[in-house]
């Protein structure tokens, strides 16, 4: 080992991605692959370039049946393939939802490693109208921010009492700006 610092490594890492997505963009054969890649510290680091987008979400549930019905009524989802303890949900633009159950007492300790939440995106302000009403229907629904015109969002709780959030941000903006306070409360 060396006498470089971590820091040093860290930043000449994240050098070499933002160096690896630029020179992607000026390569037709680096774009065609999705992802740039290049080395440094020893190190193979990965950019993400345009058009990388995450497609699928794997989510733990106690009871599969209620999750299901709960997911499907929400975000309008349709069952692709199920088993007696999995099922794959797609919605009509091709992204994934994966349900497993694993039994009425599993644990889902708020504020441990791993995703706390998920934010979904709506399509229109009509489209998180829709997905409002439908967690009044299945008494899901707890309150409804708004940061004006720009961004609205709904939040409810799932049958395992987890976080759901939608969100209708105006003219295809980025739904956050800015990192949300509730991330610290845990």
């Amino acid at each position: 080992m060396d006498s470089r610092s971590l820091g040093e490594d860290t930043v000449e890492i994240k050098q070499a991605a933002a160096d690896a997505i630029r020179e992607s963009e000026h390569s037709p054969s680096l774009r065609a692959g999705g992802l740039a890649t290049a080395k440094a510290g020893g190190v193979e680091v990965c950019g993400q370039v345009k058009g990388t987008r995450l497609s699928a979400a794997v989510m733990f549930v106690r009871n599969l049946d209620k999750s299901l019905s709960f997911y499907r009524e929400l975000l309008g989802l349709d069952v692709a393939d199920q088993s007696s303890t999995a099922a794959l949900l797609v919605s009509a633009d091709g992204w994934q939802l994966v349900l497993r159950a694993f039994g009425e007492n599993a644990p889902h300790p708020l504020g441990t490693i791993g995703v706390q939440y998920l934010l979904w995106t709506t399509a229109s302000k009509a489209d998180l109208d829709a997905c409002e009403a439908a967690l009044r229907r299945l008494s899901a629904y707890r309150e409804t921010h708004s940061t004006g015109q720009d961004v609205s969002m709904v939040e409810g709780r799932d049958p395992d009492d987890l976080v759901v959030m939608l969100v209708y941000a105006a003219d295809g903006k980025p739904p956050l700006h800015e990192l949300p306070a509730r991330i610290y409360a845990w």
